[in-house]
């Protein structure tokens, strides 16, 4: 299985939340990456002879190839966004847990953060 990458530092993690929130994204960047995925995936399930215009000397490959592509361009940022969100919560949290800690409350079965994503996030 691939290794994920490390998210982006938060600010480029919150240059990235303004994108995916503001109207040419929502109303125009994602619509015609989906309209553009449909269009491919539906070219791809037709046999080669029955492909017309722009689809019809592409490869199902090719083809395949796009649909993830697209997907990729789609999904990928939203996905670094929830997933900055979550190291940061639990970083928190961690935080959190180790003052208690220190003041002797902790919770002896708390999960231990990987300390180079800790690293990362601060």
């Amino acid at each position: 299985m691939p290794e994920q990458p490390l998210p982006p530092p938060s600010e480029q993690i919150e240059s990235l939340r303004g994108t995916i929130l503001s109207r040419g994204w929502t109303e125009i960047m994602l619509p015609q990456l989906s309209q553009r995925m449909d269009q491919a995936k539906e070219a791809l399930v037709l046999p080669p002879e029955l492909r017309t215009g722009e689809w019809k000397d592409l490869s199902n490959e090719r083809l395949a190839g796009m649909v993830q592509g697209l997907g990729w361009a789609r999904n990928v940022w939203l996905i670094a966004i929830q997933r900055h969100d979550a190291a940061r919560a639990l970083l928190a949290q961690q935080r959190a847990s180790d003052l208690d800690g220190e003041r002797g409350i902790g919770h002896p079965h708390a999960p231990d953060v990987d300390p180079e994503q800790a690293r990362i996030l601060s």
